[in-house]
C-alpha cells in the first residue's frame, strides 16, 4: 500500500488532468483514448502484445458487441504517439477518438491505490473496500478508487470503513465522472483469481490476434478497399458513443420490499433454523422475522468465505455477460417505445401479421383512432388465421371486420396475432409497463403455455437473489444448462413479475411438490458427504432469505400470505430450477 504521502503527491501531479473542484470543465476540454476494435467476444489476455502500452477496457456496444479501448490521455498528441505504438503491434484499424469533459459531471471518489500501467494489480485485495473504479493518467498510471459519491462530506461519512477495511492510506478527492472506468470481468481477467477462472467459463475465446486477421465485427469501416486512400488519423470522431449506438430495452426495476416483522411464516422457520445451526441466529425459532433474525443473516452473509467468494464472483461477472443474437423482429419490437422511427422503418421491412399489429399499435398510441388502424389490424388477423401455418384459433371471430377505439380491445387482438405462429417472439416488458390493466385482460385469456414474456431484468439486482443464482450455478454437477429451459424460465419469471395472480389449488399444490422434492433430494445429497453441507450452505441461506423477500413483495400486491409463498416459490424455481434439476427427487 502506497503512503499517504505518495498518493498525495501523484494526486498533485495529476491535477491538470482533473477537473477542478469548483468549475465546470470549459466545453473544448476533451478526453482522448484509442479504439482498438469492436468485438463479439474477447478478453484481455487476446491484448497482451500491447497491454505494457497502456490501460485497456471495454464499452458495451449493443448486446452482441464489445468495444476496446486503450487509455485515458489528456492530450491529442500523447493519444497519437500510443496510437504509432499500437499500429506497430498489429492493429492498423486503430484509431484515436474523443470524449467532451462535459459530458460527464462532478463526483467524490475514495482513491484506495495507485498503480502502473502493466503491473500485476491484485484486485482481489482493493475488492475488499467495495466495487473498484480507476483513472488512467496518460497510460502511465491507474488511480485506483471506490465510489462514485454525491459530495465530498458524503464520501467523507463513508471513508472511516474502507480505512477499517485495511486502506489506512485511502483519502477523498473529487473528480469527473468521465475520467473513471469500472473494472469489469474484462479488465480483472487473470489478474483476480475467482473471477478470472469463471470468465473462461463463461465466455468463448474469438481467434483475435491481430487487427488484419481477427473476428472483429467493425463498428466503421476498418477493412481498407484496393486503392482507397489510408484512413485520415487526424479526422478525430466527436465521441466514441457515436451514432451507431442501439439501446436496450429499459428493464422495470423493482425496490427491495420491507420485510414484514408481523407474519409468522414456514419459510422464516426454516431460515433462522439454517442460522441457529451455524450460530449466526441464537433466538427462537418463532417465524417471525424480527432485527435479530435480520442481524443473523447478515452474520451468516458477512461471515461465510463461500458467500463472500459468490458475491465478489457476481461484482465481476454481471456487466459483462455475454447475450444471444436475438431475433430482428423481436429487436424491433422491444424497441419500438424507445426508438420509434428506426423499429417503425423495421417493421415495415417485412409483411409479417406481427409487425402490421405493432404497427396500429404505435399509430393508435400517436393518433388515436382511425381507419389506416382498422385496415393494419383486419389485415394482421386475416393473414394470422387464415395461413396454414397457424397453430391456434383465437378466441374471437377472426373473419370478422372490426373497429377499434380503445387501446384494450387493439392489445387484446395484438396478443393473439403474435402467437398464432407459436411463441417464437416474446412479448416486450414495456406493453405490460404502459397498460397493466389492458394487459391482464388480454392475458387473462389461453393457456400461460402459449407465450412467452421478454425477460425484464426485474429483481435480480436483489442480493439474496444474485447469491441465490450464483449458489444454484456452483451446485450444478454438469455446468451446462438447457437454452430452451433457460428461455421458459425467464418468460415465466418476467410473467409473475408482470402479471401476478392469485394461484389456484392446483397450481399452489404444483409449487410445493416442486420446492418439497427439491429439498428432499438437497437432503439426500448433503448426506453422501460431509463437504456436501458446506456446499450447501450458501444456497440454503440465500433461497429461505429469498423466499421471505419475494413474499413480502407479493404481499404487498395485495396477496394474502399463503397466496404470496406459492408465488414466492414458482418465482425461486426459475432462478434455480435449470442449475438443480438433477436433485429433484
Amino acid at each position: 500500500m502506497k503512503t499517504l504521502l505518495q498518493l498525495l503527491l501523484v494526486a498533485c501531479l495529476g491535477v491538470a488532468f482533473t477537473p477542478s473542484a469548483t468549475s465546470a470543465p470549459p466545453a473544448e476540454q476533451n478526453i482522448y483514448m484509442i479504439h482498438i476494435g469492436a468485438f463479439v467476444k474477447t478478453q484481455i489476455s487476446d491484448f497482451n502484445n500491447i497491454r505494457p502500452l497502456g490501460f485497456i477496457y471495454v464499452k458495451q456496444f449493443d448486446d452482441r458487441l464489445l468495444r476496446v479501448y486503450m487509455g485515458d490521455y489528456s492530450t491529442e498528441a500523447a493519444a497519437n504517439e500510443a496510437l504509432a505504438a499500437v499500429k506497430a503491434k498489429g492493429y492498423p484499424d486503430a484509431y484515436v477518438t474523443r470524449r467532451n469533459l462535459s459530458e460527464g459531471k462532478e463526483v467524490a471518489v475514495i482513491q484506495i491505490g495507485l498503480a502502473q500501467v502493466g503491473e500485476r494489480i491484485e484486485w482481489n485485495d482493493y475488492a475488499k473496500a467495495g466495487p473498484i473504479m480507476v483513472q488512467p493518467i496518460d497510460g502511465r498510471q491507474l488511480k485506483i478508487v471506490v465510489g462514485t459519491y454525491p459530495s465530498v462530506d458524503y464520501a467523507k461519512g463513508r471513508i472511516g470503513s474502507i480505512r477499517k477495511a485495511g486502506f489506512s492510506d485511502a483519502f477523498v478527492r473529487p473528480v469527473n465522472s468521465a475520467l473513471l472506468h469500472r473494472i469489469t470481468t474484462f479488465e480483472a481477467a487473470g489478474l483476480l483469481d475467482n473471477a478470472a477462472g469463471l470468465a473462461s467459463e463463461r465466455a468463448t475465446k474469438p481467434n483475435v490476434g491481430t487487427g488484419r486477421n481477427s473476428d472483429e465485427i467493425p463498428v466503421r469501416s476498418t477493412k481498407k478497399e484496393e486503392n482507397s486512400p489510408a484512413p485520415d488519423d487526424s479526422a478525430i470522431p466527436d465521441s466514441y458513443d457515436d451514432q451507431l449506438t442501439v439501446k436496450s430495452p429499459q428493464a422495470q426495476q423493482i425496490a427491495l420490499p420491507v420485510i414484514r416483522k408481523n407474519v409468522k411464516r414456514n419459510s422464516v422457520i426454516e431460515l433462522q433454523r439454517i442460522l441457529k445451526d451455524s450460530k449466526a441466529y441464537r433466538g427462537s425459532l418463532d417465524g417471525l422475522y424480527g432485527p435479530g433474525t435480520g442481524q443473523g443473516y447478515e452474520t451468516a452473509v458477512r461471515g461465510n468465505r463461500e458467500i463472500q467468494k459468490y458475491l465478489i464472483l457476481n461484482r465481476y461477472t454481471d456487466e459483462m455477460t455475454s447475450k444471444g443474437n436475438e431475433n430482428i423482429l423481436q429487436h424491433y419490437i422491444n424497441t419500438l417505445i424507445e426508438d420509434t422511427p428506426t423499429a417503425l422503418r423495421g417493421l415495415e421491412t417485412t409483411d409479417s401479421p406481427t409487425a402490421n399489429a405493432y404497427r396500429a399499435y404505435i399509430l393508435f398510441r400517436q393518433q388515436g383512432s382511425q381507419t389506416e388502424i382498422d385496415n393494419l389490424m383486419n389485415s394482421a388477423i386475416k393473414d394470422a388465421f387464415n395461413s396454414p401455418k397457424t397453430k391456434q384459433r383465437p378466441p374471437f371471430d377472426y373473419r370478422a371486420a372490426y373497429t377499434y377505439k380503445d387501446i384494450g380491445q387493439l392489445i387484446l387482438h395484438l396478443r393473439f396475432i403474435q402467437t398464432a405462429y407459436g411463441n417464437d417472439i416474446a412479448f416486450p416488458c414495456w406493453l405490460f409497463q404502459l397498460h397493466p390493466k389492458e394487459s391482464t385482460v388480454a392475458f387473462s385469456s389461453g393457456t400461460r403455455s402459449d407465450y412467452r414474456i421478454q425477460d425484464c431484468g426485474s429483481m435480480m439486482d436483489w442480493e439474496e437473489l444474485q447469491l441465490l443464482e450464483i449458489a444454484a450455478e456452483e451446485l450444478n454437477p454438469t455446468g451446462a444448462v438447457n437454452g430452451r429451459d433457460v428461455a421458459q424460465y425467464a418468460s415465466k419469471r418476467a410473467e409473475l413479475l408482470l402479471l401476478p395472480r392469485t394461484p389456484d389449488f392446483t397450481q399452489q399444490k404444483e409449487a410445493e411438490e416442486w420446492h418439497q422434492s427439491l429439498m428432499t433430494g438437497l437432503d439426500a445429497w448433503e448426506k453422501t458427504d460431509p463437504l456436501h453441507s458446506k456446499l450447501l450452505y450458501p444456497l440454503r441461506v440465500s433461497y429461505y432469505q429469498s423466499m421471505v423477500r419475494l413474499e413480502d413483495y407479493y404481499m404487498d400486491k395485495g396477496m394474502k400470505p399463503k397466496a404470496a409463498r406459492g408465488l414466492a416459490i414458482c418465482m425461486l424455481q426459475t432462478i434455480v430450477g435449470p442449475h438443480l434439476q438433477t436433485y429433484l427427487k
